[in-house]
């Protein structure tokens, strides 16, 4: 495509726009795939990751500096909602890949791995429209899966959540109550320091195995 460095996403409502980016400009394609018309700029940083939201008319986009961005497709100007992302615990917030599902564009997904730390925020969902955050790493809610999520996607028919972590494997979160926030014990926490070169590194770790099993009997309760 000509102006565009690369697709990543396209419209489901008139089912051939292609929507993608060259640096830090959004681009769109209507003419099947042959020429990139500019949508919107980014400022200071380049496009790492788009979204579409058919229902909103709108894309959802993270920027190399980490940045979380929505961007009407009616001529409006970029918004940045990074602030509007949880912290993790030590202190940092960011996007580095975002998706719509598209049963429910509602429900939003983002990751970003903590990279020199563990992240407890790095698989975030909301469910409305990003106006509040919940986390998918915590024990609060029942799974610790996705840790260090790196990228995010939603399957259009099974609308489950697919992370590609940096070294915890790749997850498959159904779009199920177990994954909406509760009121769960936290587990015990044991702290202790490992000497890596000339670092000294504070590793926490979480027992997470009553709370899955926990986790487990409820829902099989509620399916009886």
């Amino acid at each position: 495509m000509t102006g565009c460095l690369g697709v990543f996403t396209y419209d489901r409502a008139d089912g051939r726009t292609l929507n993608g980016a060259n640096k830090s400009a959004f681009v769109a394609s209507t003419d099947h795939d042959v020429t990139g018309l500019p949508v919107a700029t980014l400022p200071g940083a380049d496009v790492r990751d788009l979204a579409h939201d058919a229902a909103a008319k709108r894309l959802w986009a993270a920027d190399s500096k980490a940045r979380l961005w929505i961007i009407p497709l009616d001529g409006g100007a970029p918004e940045d909602i990074t602030e509007s992302l949880p912290l993790s615990w030590l202190g940092r917030r960011g996007a580095d890949s975002v998706a719509v599902d598209p049963g429910n564009p509602r429900i939003v997904y983002v990751a970003k791995p903590g990279n020199d730390y563990l992240s407890d925020v790095a698989g975030l969902r909301s469910l409305d429209g990003g106006a509040t955050w919940h986390s998918l790493n915590t024990p609060a809610f029942g799974v610790e899966e996705a840790r260090e999520a790196r990228w995010v996607r939603v399957n259009p028919k099974t609308r489950e959540a697919w992370f590609a972590t940096g070294c915890f494997g790749l997850w498959r979160l159904p779009l199920s109550p177990r994954f909406r926030p509760t009121q769960r014990p936290r587990p015990e926490r044991r702290d202790h320091a490992l000497l890596i070169g000339n670092w000294i590194v504070l590793v926490n770790h979480r027992h997470t195995a009553p709370v899955r099993e926990q986790t487990q009997q409820q829902n099989r309760n509620r399916d009886q």
